[in-house]
């Protein structure tokens, strides 16, 4: 089931997504489970602050979130695995996010310009992390990577964001090759 946003989306100012929908169809009542945020549901809905979403998500389409301007923070689901390219471009006012431990791939462009964001914690279980995916994020001063075997698909941060990660790791070659500072992140146990 799709969900469109009709009327004016400046007007919408909070949101939040059930985890499951009951609909009936012609003969049935049917129930359907959440799990993703589809491509572009909310583009353009600047005055968005907060959105509350269910715990069955496990996905964030393609620029899902793109130019809500004034979403402040985002709680992820603990079963989300992807995040889409732009999903969150141009949230300039984002600063509070929690990238959970399920979360396997950041696709191009999906925190880009995410002006606000000052430090992020990148999961054990990261795999893959597009270009630019954290590209002018103004703010954002420190990364942990807790990946010793993530792929970088190119430069992914801005020049002046340290980096934490751990020797002959992935994030410590990447860090070398764009000229990131680096500091280490302690072995895991």
């Amino acid at each position: 089931m799709v969900y469109r946003i009709s009327g004016d989306r400046d007007a919408l100012c909070t949101a939040e997504i059930p985890e499951s929908i009951a609909f009936l169809s012609s003969a049935e009542s049917k129930t359907a489970i959440v799990t993703a945020i589809g491509e572009a549901v909310f583009y353009g809905c600047r005055n968005l602050e907060t959105i509350s979403l269910p715990q069955s998500l496990i996905g964030i389409a393609d620029r899902a979130f793109e130019g809500c301007w004034s979403l402040k923070e985002i709680s992820l689901p603990s079963a989300v695995t992807r995040i889409g390219d732009s999903a969150f471009i141009c949230c300039y006012k984002l600063s509070g996010l929690n990238i959970p431990e399920s979360v396997s791939h950041i696709e191009s462009s999906a925190f880009f310009a995410c002006t606000a964001i000052t430090r992020i914690v990148l999961p054990a279980n990261l795999k893959y992390l597009g270009k630019s995916a954290f590209a002018s994020c103004s703010k954002l001063r420190q990364v942990d990577v807790y990946s010793d075997t993530v792929f970088y698909d190119g430069e992914v941060f801005a020049s002046e964001t340290t980096l934490g990660g751990r020797p002959k790791s992935s994030t410590e070659q990447y860090a070398r090759q764009y000229r990131h500072k680096i500091r280490p992140l302690p072995p895991q146990g």
